[in-house]
């Protein structure tokens, strides 16, 4: 009995054995898999994302001789195109720092009123905010060759549809 035991626990092995080497070469494992290139390196969540900028808001900020960095802080924190175009023009029309235009913004008080305060009419601003944004975003080429073309290096690509080129 014991013998015929000891045959079958065996015989069953042999067949567990063989079935379980050819599992693995057709791809199935048994749940458990180690994989050398999960050691050392970084998930994907742990990296950080490299943000672009913001290309209609690096065109404001050149129309307006402003930082680039300046605008794109203000877009992340939730203001728009346009409402950054009115603010700016507020600003310059006014002779004040755009910093300034920007606190009274956060206190959330009016665009209307920003420029009452400095005797600005805000339906011209409103006009000239849309022309501007029209302007920048299907004819940028106006404001931005003659800015760009001064500051390029060899890292940096203009697209001017071909007549400037980085050296």
């Amino acid at each position: 009995m014991n013998k015929t035991i000891l045959t079958l626990t065996c015989c069953l092995a042999v067949i567990l054995f063989l079935n379980s080497a050819s599992s693995f070469g057709q791809g199935i494992n048994a749940g458990v898999e180690i994989d050398p290139s999960g050691f050392g390196s970084k998930s994907d969540k742990d990296e950080k994302k490299v943000e672009k900028p913001d290309a209609l808001a690096d065109r404001i900020a050149v129309r307006f001789a402003k930082e680039s960095k300046e605008i794109q802080e203000q877009k992340k924190k939730g203001y728009g195109y346009n409402e950054l175009i009115k603010l700016l023009l507020i600003a310059q029309k006014a002779d004040v720092k755009f910093e300034t235009i920007i606190e009274l913004r956060n206190k959330k008080t009016k665009i209307a009123d920003i420029a009452k305060k400095y005797n600005l009419n805000y339906k011209e601003i409103y006009m000239e905010s849309g022309k501007i944004k029209s302007e920048l975003v299907f004819d940028p080429s106006e404001y931005l060759k003659p800015a760009l073309a001064s500051n390029t290096t060899d890292s940096q690509t203009i697209n001017t549809q071909g007549e400037t080129k980085p050296k």
